[in-house]
């Protein structure tokens, strides 16, 4: 087979090893006065397997089914589980949503983080204040409080961004011990209770439903924070923030603020985590700052690589691991 430009003979492409060697001009038209014309070495691209065209076709409609299923499961729930275990699946979504702020930092940002527990805490404590101290109602402290401790991620992201990964993972570790000897030291060693949400009027729920109401705002506030999260993930946000983790020399090299992506995520991550505490204290009214120690960073750590680390939805799957796993172990008898 000769060449296009008419000198020498080419292999198939299939008995070529390493390199594809192409004769063609530096300039394009211009390879008249280019003598001779050098060789450039074009690497050949790994070959893509992609899954059959009727596979691809079902994606959409299979995760449209899933999704749907288990926004059945999520209604039907509350009328065949007791007040307990309302409770305890408040508590698996409100640890659903702060694993999905840590996916963005470790696996779409490549950040190592050791203190989203802290930031659940603080959350819980933001919240608290919100809610009881100035009489604001929980539906609204919600987003509130993600908006403050987005404010308090960016405060962390900060000096990270001057640090190596393993300064990261110290500061982060320095955040997640720190924090329930702050807050003893300044709410009291007792921790501090709050006045118990009670369901406003507009729901038609009673004050005795409470458990319900937490219940509902958890879902509510999971399906939102996913929801957003893919869509923001799959556009030009999510994209920068994968160049950065990748390549984040390149990235600049691209025009991408690669200190601004990483302060976004920082931000990201922490309002969820605050999300996440708010849902903590509406279902329970208490803070405690013993009930997030530096372990629970770990474990939320440890869960996000378990169930995967850019998998969104394995969220939900770490967040029922965590709570519920325990409980049917002790119902059993094995803990």
């Amino acid at each position: 087979m000769t060449d296009r430009f008419g000198g020498g003979r080419l292999e198939p492409p299939d008995q070529v090893t390493d390199a594809e060697l192409i004769r063609q001009p530096l300039l394009p038209g211009r390879g008249d006065w280019l003598a001779p014309d050098p060789l450039i070495e074009r690497p050949r691209r790994a070959r893509v397997i992609r899954p059959p065209a009727h596979q691809r076709e079902l994606r959409t409609p299979v995760r449209l089914v899933g999704w749907l299923v288990a926004a059945g499961v999520a209604v039907v729930v509350p009328g065949l589980v007791d007040a307990i275990w309302l409770s305890t699946l408040t508590r698996a979504l409100a640890l659903t949503v702060t694993l999905l702020g840590l996916q963005v930092l470790l696996g779409y940002g490549g950040l190592l983080s050791l203190g989203q527990g802290a930031m659940m805490g603080l959350g819980a404590w933001v919240a608290g204040i919100l809610i009881s101290d100035n009489g604001l109602a929980p539906e609204l402290a919600i987003p509130v409080t993600a908006l403050v401790l987005g404010f308090a991620g960016v405060a962390i992201g900060l000096p990270a961004l001057r640090l190596s990964r393993i300064g990261l993972v110290l500061l982060t570790l320095a955040v997640a011990v720190s924090f329930p000897l702050l807050f003893q030291k300044f709410v009291g060693p007792l921790g501090k209770a709050y006045d118990a949400v009670v369901p406003p009027a507009w729901t038609g729920l009673e004050a005795t439903d409470d458990d319900l109401w937490g219940y509902i705002l958890a879902v509510v506030v999971t399906a939102v924070a996913y929801v957003g999260l893919r869509v923001a993930l799959s556009g030009r946000f999510g994209r920068s923030l994968r160049a950065t983790r990748d390549e984040p020399q390149a990235a600049a090299a691209f025009g991408v603020p690669v200190a601004r992506v990483r302060l976004a995520a920082f931000a990201l991550s922490a309002a969820l985590a605050g999300a996440g505490g708010a849902l903590l204290l509406i279902q329970t009214p208490f803070v405690y700052g013993p009930d997030f120690p530096f372990q629970l960073s770990i474990q939320l750590f440890a869960v996000v690589l378990l169930v995967g680390i850019d998998r969104l939805a394995g969220a939900l799957a770490g967040g029922l691991l965590l709570v519920v796993l325990p409980r049917l172990l002790s119902a059993v008898g094995l803990i």
